[in-house]
């Protein structure tokens, strides 16, 4: 292997860590949209029409978007 060939082996596979943590990042994002729309409107989103239990489903939503937060922010 060339020097030339070793240098090309090293940019692909820094574009190639790029790229994978871009789509995990766009993923989580779209996730996380995705949860937030659910708990805007849970009670259409869900099959559950007892409020208690939507209660407890609600509070279980936020605290998973809250770690997912917190999670985004420390590296």
């Amino acid at each position: 292997m060339s020097a030339a060939q070793a240098e090309q082996a090293r940019e692909r596979y820094a574009f190639h860590l790029l790229r994978i943590e871009r789509e995990r990042r766009e993923n989580d994002e779209r996730l996380a949209r995705k949860a937030q729309a659910k708990l805007d409107d849970l009670q259409a989103a869900s099959a559950i029409t007892d409020p208690q239990v939507l209660d407890r489903k609600r509070a279980v939503i936020e605290a998973a978007l809250a770690r997912a937060r917190a999670q985004r922010k420390t590296p």
